[in-house]
């Protein structure tokens, strides 16, 4: 009993990696309030989250008002490399869920920008979208990095876990 941490949708450390409770309950995220720490609502992880392999590195970002919750993902190929990334978006007040694929392989960090944008850095681009409708803005071509990282509240610096890398995105 109780609604708080340890429940159906708790992250895996913080990475937002589905914990699958046992049991017949779906894996999901529950968004609790800080105050309470009630659940206010249950997101539910695509279908095929559940069913093929995602990466270890699968961010989830809560918007300062709590209205909004991201979830950037990639599939793994059969080798164990990256596949095709996504950005998923849930509206906490109804539950609905709007998937959007990046268009590159991997996710590398992910950060919620001024001016209603949400940027995703992949192993190969950084792409910045309109938050409301998962549309790209601007997508720039990087070198290959594979390692995750942090980005800053403005999106113009990333910090990373490889010594030579430097993001230049303006």
């Amino acid at each position: 009993a109780g609604d708080g941490p340890g429940r159906t949708g708790e992250c895996v450390g913080s990475f937002g990696a589905p914990h699958r409770p046992p049991g017949p309950a779906r894996p999901s995220l529950d968004v609790l309030g800080t105050h309470t720490v009630r659940r206010v609502r249950s997101l539910e992880f695509p279908e095929v989250c559940l069913k093929s392999s995602t990466a270890p590195f699968d961010p989830v970002l809560v918007v300062a008002d709590g209205r909004t919750v991201y979830f950037a993902w990639t599939l793994v190929h059969g080798d164990g490399s990256d596949g095709p990334a996504f950005l998923d978006r849930w509206d906490v007040t109804s539950g609905v869920r709007t998937e959007m694929p990046i268009g590159s392989d991997g996710i590398d960090g992910v950060a919620v920008l001024p001016g209603n944008q949400v940027l995703v850095v992949t192993d190969t681009a950084a792409t910045t979208l309109n938050a409301l409708t998962l549309q790209t803005i601007k997508s720039v071509r990087l070198p290959s990095v594979p390692g995750f990282g942090a980005i800053s509240p403005d999106g113009r610096r990333m910090v990373s876990p490889m010594p030579d890398f430097r993001m230049a995105y303006a």
